[in-house]
């Protein structure tokens, strides 16, 4: 197997997994829009977004499990 063949495997199955990642991203994003949280990738912040609470609550929707005592 020379260098050619290597490096075009390489790149395929690199290739492969950088799409594998991309479509799982997406299917995330969307699976926690769908859950009512609030939205991962804001394109339009209002100003009243960037306080702690409304980034918290991004937080915790991110990670899914609702903190205790709130």
């Amino acid at each position: 197997m020379n260098k050619t063949q290597f490096y075009v495997i390489l790149g395929v199955v690199v290739g492969l997994l950088l799409l594998l990642l991309l479509v799982f991203t997406i299917l995330a994003i969307t699976y926690a829009r769908r859950r009512n949280n609030v939205p991962l990738l804001p394109l339009t912040q209002a100003p009243s977004e960037n306080s702690y609470g409304s980034q918290e609550r991004r937080v915790r929707g991110l990670l899914r499990t609702p903190l205790r005592g709130y």
